[in-house]
């Protein structure tokens, strides 16, 4: 069992959307994430022998499965009650310009969207709380 697990990341994913769009979400929701909490997630700098340079977390990373925007809904709720900030993906921030995607999103209230993502980042048994109910 890896070691530094104190903390971790958690991507929860819409497992009814296409997995381009899945894949899409998540890699953008956890950027936001780590814009947003770049003072506390710890990065790790990596090099190999012939100097290729990678830069990862150093906590670990789980994938999350939810059935719908209702549960992705629920369990940003529950990170909010436990002080988690976390950070989203939704379908309407998918579009032909960043400005057509932010006009999208700033036209919806967040439970009449369509969440395809949910990033958090916290301690471990806090996250394992929102977690629980959600498949891998």
């Amino acid at each position: 069992m890896y070691e530094d697990n104190a903390y971790k990341t958690v991507l929860i994913l819409n497992k009814g959307a296409e997995l381009w769009r899945v894949m899409n979400a998540a890699i953008h929701s956890a950027m936001g994430l780590q814009h947003q909490l770049s003072s506390e997630i710890t990065m790790l700098d990596y090099s190999t022998a012939d100097q290729q340079k990678a830069s990862v977390g150093k906590y670990p990373v789980i994938l999350c499965r939810a059935k719908n925007h209702g549960a992705l809904l629920r369990a940003m709720k529950e990170a909010e009650e436990l002080n988690i900030k976390p950070n989203y993906f939704l379908n309407e921030m998918i579009g032909e310009s960043a400005a057509s995607q932010q006009k999208s999103v700033s036209e919806i209230d967040l439970a009449c969207g369509n969440l395809i993502a949910v990033s958090l980042f916290g301690e471990s048994s806090d996250l394992e709380e929102i977690t629980k109910r959600l498949s891998l």
